[in-house]
């Protein structure tokens, strides 16, 4: 048989071995007992008659195989066969050898879709018909490798004589006889049509005008091709790759020229492509899909459909694929998740139905793979953004547009827009979103989509509250729709202002033993927005308040010298108290959330010592009052805190006495209420309130100066009020709720009120009281 040239194109190779879904010979021939690539190919078996099959087995760090690197070459002989078609391909190499006759000519057809392994089952015929010793004779013929008809006559004419052997006197005449034809047939070629009656009439009449009429320079040749009894196979692979008028060109080589006997055509085609170019060629002037159809009825006598790879096959080819990724274990654990095989079952599966999209999809993910830090990734995001860039590539461009609405990402002000929206509002731009995508294709693409944003499900995303801000639960992974992490899947690095997560671990490793470098490096950078994008991703790690402390890990460990770490920044770190999100709150959050966790680990003394580390008080309050307003806490957590309410407690006393003292000129920042708060809580309470009154009494303090201290700004509402309970609990004095406007019609921050207007205001609401003739008693409240 010739050594055909055949393009390189059709069917992607793997280089593992697999087993078939008919094979006979034992799985262990190919994958050793109990091994993962064995119990794999059993599943897949025991689950071949179910109409859809399930996702078999797990994924292992183990690899059933060791895949060479994927190219789309077709194989080039049946042992390559890893998808169980070279019986197939063998039968239909049956067909064309019992059809054949040496005084006709037939054109067998090869239909699929493109990527479906054509290419490949042409070797596996070309293979059977050389096993079968029945002196074939395959000549591949390349008519897309042209680019004019000249050249596409004078290749077919050259492949045509290639499989003529020039081993005896009979196949020379052939040789001789044939090029002879070629003068003749080529310039006939260029001028009759394809169809009707004008195609006998053209031969006809241009046969009168050549030195030796076409018919009889035929039957020259055909008598001596018969008398050859040669077995001629002419293999033209992708002519749905043609033009409407190569196309048209081709057919006619094939239905007016190259009809000669013992050739016969094997032509290799995706259906669909194929009518349609027919169609845009416009053969008639009232063409249609079906006359396209009727049409190739007449040129192919055999039409052969390629049948789908089983789905109990592209299941298990895949699960193969995965695990011979280079996968890391928390990789592992991502693509074995409920949601990643899901959406394999119900999408990828259709998807990845032919050997080139299974091949291209692998190689694509294995790429990703090896070029990304996989400990920065979502494994299981990783894989279906990958899916997403080759099956949906409209989707995948336009998430840079949508980045908000699919992360919920933003400042405190958008997440408050959100959530005020209506349902409708809510769900408006979902329906926008999902209309880029063709409307045959919405549903695919809507549950790929929907596994990676949970926010365009239905019940949108699982929230949490921190920090007074409802977010996704799932932004505590560094998935994709965790705003701070989106970049990373569509750069596939972490990009310039990122933080890697390996090196916050590493920073938060070193912090728990006592090197708190690196931390504060992170934690302090002068860059605001990288320094809170470290303290959101540190809050998101331990979870807060609101869940159940977390064990010390590798990602979030616990220590004493972390707490001293941590508290030391919030002694440090400078920044407006109003702020509604700031690194200020994401430390007191931290701080809180790690003193909590450690309570049981350490004694008093010790959490103490750590907790003093942060040098000003006001934030060591702010971190009582978080674990004050927490939840359930621990015994030894609530002791703890008991305890250590008392010491600032009476810290806090100290404070507040000389912040009396002090008068308007005292520290604005020091957050009054909150340390009287503090106060009342502790065992310091009575005897404060004991020397504030001592003080009133004897001329040195007035009420209206410690009422000044009970002053805070509700931003909610855009007023100052007075908490006048507080104050009572101090003074024993009564004074009426009163509160005062503050808000503006623009969006400009609200007045800070310095320390002599809050006293002048609460004058002024003193002098009001005290001018009514009778204050109503009320007992102290707590």
């Amino acid at each position: 048989m010739p050594n055909a040239h055949r393009p390189p194109d059709g069917c992607g190779r793997f280089a593992a071995e697999w087993v078939r879904p008919d094979a006979t010979r034992s799985e262990a021939t190919c994958c050793p007992p109990g091994s993962t690539g064995l119990r794999l190919a059993q599943a897949a078996r025991a689950i071949r008659a179910s109409s859809r099959p399930k996702l078999p087995g797990t994924l292992t760090l183990g690899r059933v195989f060791v895949s060479a690197p994927w190219n789309d070459d077709a194989v080039t002989s049946a042992d390559e066969d890893k998808f169980g078609r070279a019986g197939w391909a063998a039968r239909q190499a049956g067909l064309i050898d019992d059809s054949h006759a040496i005084d006709s000519s037939l054109v067998y057809g090869l239909e699929g879709p493109w990527g479906s392994g054509k290419s490949s089952v042409l070797s596996m015929i070309e293979d059977a018909l050389d096993a079968l010793a029945a002196n074939w004779h395959v000549v591949y013929f390349t008519p897309w490798a042209t680019s004019t008809q000249e050249e596409l006559f004078s290749e077919f004419f050259a492949a045509l004589s290639s499989a003529i052997p020039p081993d005896n006197e009979g196949h020379q005449q052939v040789h001789e006889k044939l090029g002879a034809y070629g003068k003749v047939a080529i310039p006939l070629l260029g001028v009759v049509p394809v169809v009707g009656k004008p195609l006998a009439e053209s031969v006809d009449r241009l046969s009168a005008k050549l030195a030796k009429p076409w018919k009889t320079v035929f039957e020259d040749l055909a008598a001596s091709l018969e008398e050859a009894e040669l077995k001629i196979l002419v293999v033209v692979d992708d002519i749905d790759r043609l033009s409407p008028d190569e196309l048209l060109t081709l057919l006619k080589v094939v239905r007016l020229i190259g009809r000669l006997p013992g050739i016969d055509y094997l032509l290799a085609y995706d259906e669909k492509t194929l009518a349609e170019t027919l169609t845009a060629a416009r053969l008639t002037n009232a063409i249609s899909t079906a006359h396209a159809r009727q049409f190739m009825e007449k040129i192919v006598q055999y039409p052969i459909q390629l049948p789908p790879m089983l789905e109990s096959v592209v299941i298990r080819l895949f699960m193969e694929g995965l695990n011979a990724l280079p996968l890391r274990e928390r990789s592992v654990d991502s693509l074995n998740t409920d949601v990643f095989h899901g959406v394999v079952s119900e999408v990828m599966i259709d998807r990845l139905s032919t050997p080139r999209a299974m091949g291209r999809y692998l190689a694509q993910l294995r790429h990703a793979f090896d070029v990304v830090d996989q400990g920065e990734f979502d494994a299981c995001d990783l894989a279906l953004i990958t899916f997403m860039r080759l099956h949906f590539p409209d989707m995948h461009r336009a998430l840079k547009k949508w980045r908000t609405e699919l992360t919920g990402g933003g400042t405190a002000r958008t997440f408050a827009a959100a959530l005020a929206k209506g349902d409708d509002a809510k769900d408006a731009w979902k329906q926008e979103f999902f209309s880029i995508v063709e409307t045959s294709e919405r549903e695919d693409a809507s549950r790929l989509a929907t596994a990676i944003f949970s926010r365009l499900g239905t019940t949108g995303a699982a929230t949490v509250r921190f920090d007074g801000v409802e977010q996704n639960a799932n932004d505590a992974a560094n998935r994709m729709e965790n705003s701070t992490y989106f970049d990373r899947y569509i750069v596939f690095e972490v990009p310039d202002g990122d933080v890697p997560d390996g090196e916050l671990t590493g920073a938060l490793t070193k912090a728990s033993e006592g090197n708190t470098e690196a931390l504060r490096t992170l934690v302090l950078a002068e860059d605001d927005d990288k320094s809170l994008l470290v303290m959101t991703r540190i809050n998101r790690r331990y979870g807060g308040l609101e869940i159940e402390p977390k064990p010390s890990s590798t990602d979030a460990p616990v220590s004493v010298d972390l707490i001293k770490a941590a508290a030391s920044m919030l002694g440090t770190i400078q920044e407006n108290p109003h702020e509604f999100v700031s690194r200020r709150r994401y430390l007191i959050a931290w701080v809180a959330t790690l003193v909590r966790a450690q309570a049981e680990l350490s004694s008093y003394e010790e959490l103490q010592s750590a907790f003093d580390s942060c040098t000003s008080y006001a934030r060591r309050i702010e971190v009582l009052w978080k674990l004050k307003n927490a939840g359930k806490l621990s015994e030894a957590a609530a002791s703890l805190r008991d305890k250590l309410f008392d010491t600032e407690g009476e810290r806090a006393a100290t404070v507040m006495l000389e912040h009396l003292a002090t008068g308007d000129t005292a520290d604005l920042d020091v957050p009054t209420q909150m340390l009287i708060s503090v106060i009342l809580d502790s065992a310091a309470s009575d005897s404060f309130s004991r020397e504030v009154k001592n003080r009133i009494d004897s001329g040195i303090l007035d009420l209206a100066t410690v009422a000044s201290r009970c002053v805070v700004l509700d931003s909610s509402r855009e007023q100052y009020v007075l908490g006048n309970v507080s104050l009572q609990q101090v003074t024993g004095e009564y004074l009426e709720q009163v509160a005062e406007y503050v808000g503006t019609d623009d969006d400009s921050p609200l007045p800070i009120w310095s320390l002599q207007q809050r006293r002048e205001w609460m004058s002024a609401h003193i002098s009001t009281s005290a001018s009514q003739e009778e204050r109503p008693a009320v007992e102290p409240q707590a």
